[in-house]
């Protein structure tokens, strides 16, 4: 079930009607609304808990546009949250327009593209799923040992975008 802390943190956030769409390929990996995420400093100052608890509501509706089956746990995960934030804007906007699907999906490639950039330029590469829909990353770089590369790789990423 959803914390207590998270839900207080959640409630601050009033949904708005004019709220603007956001592209995130780190931490998301897909589209927001500006009315359903925190600002970073106070999602940052957040315990772990709360933000990955933020965290997986963003990756269960990226399975509902997608039209995934979600398990029993995430289902139950889900239904307690929408019962005790109904009026929060992620759960207002489970449908799509065509525009907001095509951003979906070009930003879910970037991020692929990201993390596969940063898995064959990494020295030490892993993504490690906690279980409940969020996952954590790790990149460590001997950057002292590519003195051919003249643009570094993060560079060559953000300029293909």
């Amino acid at each position: 079930m959803i914390s207590e802390d998270t839900v207080a943190l959640l409630r601050t956030l009033p949904r708005r009607d004019d709220a603007q769409r956001h592209r995130s390929i780190v931490p998301l990996g897909g589209i927001y609304w500006d009315d359903e995420l925190p600002d970073v400093k106070v999602l940052h100052a957040a315990p772990d808990h709360v933000r990955n608890e933020v965290f997986r509501l963003f990756s269960i509706r990226f399975k509902l546009w997608d039209q995934q089956s979600l398990p029993a746990v995430d289902e139950a995960f889900w239904a307690d949250a929408r019962t005790k934030l109904p009026q929060y804007g992620l759960f207002k906007r489970l449908v799509l327009s065509e525009e907001d699907r095509a951003a979906q999906e070009a930003t879910a490639a970037q991020t692929f593209e990201f993390f596969e950039a940063m898995a064959s330029e990494s020295d030490h590469f892993s993504i490690t799923d906690n279980g409940s829909g969020v996952s954590q990353w790790s990149a460590t770089m001997n950057v002292s040992s590519r003195p051919n590369r003249k643009t570094p790789w993060w560079q060559r990423f953000w300029r293909r975008t």
